[in-house]
């Protein structure tokens, strides 16, 4: 059974920005496994590394007379990788339009090569592998570590340039009134004014005069952190990690205790192995089937990443499944350089496999597509076969399917039995969430034949709490924030607990927002008729780290970095309803969080 609408207001979304390009030429096999430095001809400078990053502007910093570069908007970029052997003697990482003589020495390991990479990006430099590991500029040299600490001290010093640099740059063309800089300016010791006309290598000089614990709690929250193993072939994934100047950091981490938390063992929510009552709704099939070769990780196949807590999203690129992380495939980056150009309506196919989980395909039928400035098309289809499930995936050319329904480790459960994402060649979908049990094998399936990134389970999952995640989910999609910032909070303001994970692309998203970067309001009530308002914004892939934004509340003054949290400030009960009544956020209320939808009053 089919049913369609169409929502065909203008609007339309811009193409995806492709990642900075990077040529890589190196032998493989350069170095062991185990990163173990080695002086020998089998080292970086052995066998040439060479690396050429050239991308988006908005992410480097200007190398010319000043910072006037638009720290907001980018472009789309080329993108290329290739391994192969070199000539040369030496190993380097260089941008194409090589700045003013900066080169980053890095220990001769591809750990260290990989995690100066967005830095070397940012800063149009160089890198070498070498013994004295150093930042060397024209006007300076600043030592660095050559033990594990080194990774540390780059993603500080890429956060610090960065930001310091957004802030010297409101002297420039985009002169915002950002929070961050009336809260340190008059700490640092040294006046942005004059800064901004200096060279890049003076600018940095002055940036390392300031201690990193005064702009720390003030930098904008990092998007990404890459777990990438320390292997030469890891050199494919630098592209699609600088692109969003990700810190990268090796893929280590530890077996945790137990695997994800499995919902609660209410019989009449929750179905075990055994067969349950008949009333029980279970989004997994009964009795459970034995696993498949491929099937549930066991305990000892998960990891926990040794860092989890300095960015929006964590990519875990290693073997295993990782717990508080995404798991990130080059597949899932590649997929979305080949993609052939969209309609300028935004597709999205609503599958309900089981008639009893009805109520969860009415609230998302009412949910997509609910913006009139956006060209929406919505199929739903209920009770589809294997046959058909897998035309829709493979010829449908859907933005976004989002399954309602069952599934195993085989399979999406389908009427006549299941369908194996695995069995087919290829699909033809952006975005997924398959909200239903144990469907980590069959996402990271999607993945690999052709979808962008999405949203499984790792196990079982209690129908409940699967409506909301699904609701919650498919509000925030549609307001514009990434599986990245949507998954982060319906973690933190639902029911959804450790079973859903992102596969593929954290930053993949199905819509824009509207007027800036996607946020969330944040209200507490105070005294009377008083409210504390402060706003929780996320970066997208059109407005990227640094991107400056606002509330455009007028009794508000909010221009901050983006992804980032505003300090609360004091706002009246009118205020607060007037800002609500002409603008579609979601809104975290004295730690509820409330759905904003359409123009009208909103009842606080």
């Amino acid at each position: 059974m089919r049913r369609s609408k169409s929502r065909t207001q203008s609007g339309s979304r811009t193409s995806v920005p492709k990642p900075a390009r990077i040529r890589a030429v190196s032998d493989t096999g350069s170095l062991p496994a185990d990163e173990t430095a080695v002086t020998s001809e089998n080292t970086p400078a052995g066998n040439p590394t060479r690396a050429t990053a050239a991308g988006d502007r908005g992410h480097r910093s200007d190398t010319n007379a000043s910072a006037n570069v638009d720290v907001e908007t980018g472009t789309d970029t080329d993108i290329g990788t290739g391994i192969g052997t070199n000539t040369g003697t030496d190993a380097e990482i260089t941008t194409e339009t090589p700045g003013e003589g900066i080169t980053i020495t890095v220990p001769e390991r591809y750990l260290a090569l990989f995690q100066a990479a967005p830095l070397a990006f940012f800063l149009d430099a160089q890198i070498r592998p070498g013994t004295e590991p150093a930042l060397r500029t024209p006007a300076f040299e600043y030592p660095l570590p050559s033990d594990e600490t080194f990774g540390d001290e780059i993603a500080n010093l890429l956060k610090r340039f960065f930001f310091l640099d957004c802030l010297t740059r409101t002297e420039g063309i985009f002169q915002y009134d950002l929070l961050e800089r009336s809260e340190l300016e008059d700490e640092l010791p040294f006046a942005l004014e004059t800064t901004y006309d200096e060279s890049l290598s003076d600018r940095l000089a002055r940036y390392l005069d300031v201690p990193f614990d005064l702009i720390e709690t003030h930098a904008p929250r990092w998007p990404l952190t890459a777990h990438i193993p320390p292997e030469p072939e890891s050199i494919e994934l630098l592209p699609f990690i600088v692109n969003e100047l990700g810190i990268v950091r090796p893929s280590r981490g530890e077996t945790p205790a137990e695997p994800p938390a499995a919902p609660a063992a209410d019989a009449r929510l929750v179905r075990s192995t055994s067969e349950p009552p008949p009333d029980t709704i279970d989004r997994s099939p009964a009795p459970s089937p034995p696993p498949s070769p491929a099937g549930p990780p066991d305990e000892s196949a998960f990891v926990i990443p040794t860092v989890t807590d300095e960015s929006v999203e964590h990519a875990w690129f290693g073997n295993n499944v990782p717990q508080n992380a995404s798991k990130a495939t080059i597949e899932a980056y590649r997929n979305q350089l080949n993609r052939d150009t969209r309609n300028e309506s935004i597709e999205i196919l609503l599958v309900c496999n089981d008639v009893r989980m009805l109520d969860e395909h009415d609230l998302l039928d009412e949910t997509y597509g609910n913006r009139d400035e956006l060209p929406f098309r919505i199929d739903s289809e209920f009770g589809v076969d294997s046959d058909q499930l897998a035309t829709l995936l493979t010829e449908g050319g859907y933005d976004f399917v989002h399954y309602i329904g069952h599934a195993t480790e085989d399979g999406l459960r389908c009427p006549d039995g299941e369908l194996d994402i695995r069995t087919l060649e290829s699909v033809d979908v952006g975005v997924f969430f398959l909200n239903a049990c144990r469907s980590y094998q069959q996402g990271l399936a999607m993945i690999r034949r052709g979808a962008f990134g999405g949203v499984s389970t790792y196990g079982d999952v209690a129908n409940g709490d699967a409506v909301e995640a699904g609701e919650t989910m498919a509000r925030l999609l549609n307001r514009g924030f990434p599986l990245r910032g949507a998954l982060e909070i319906a973690r933190q303001n639902t029911a959804l607990g450790e079973q859903y994970l992102i596969v593929g692309d954290g930053s993949a998203d199905i819509a824009q927002s509207d007027g800036g970067a996607p946020a969330v309001v944040r209200l507490d009530s105070c005294e009377t008729q008083m409210y504390d308002f402060a706003v929780q914004s996320y970066s997208t892939k059109e407005f990227k780290l640094g991107t400056a934004t606002e509330s455009n509340c007028p009794s508000i003054a909010d221009w901050h970095l983006s992804p980032g949290y505003t300090p609360f400030s004091s706002i009246d009960e009118h205020s607060v309803k007037e800002y609500l009544s002409w603008n579609e956020l979601p809104v975290l209320m004295n730690g509820t969080l409330y759905w904003n939808d359409g123009v009208g009053t909103f009842e606080l």
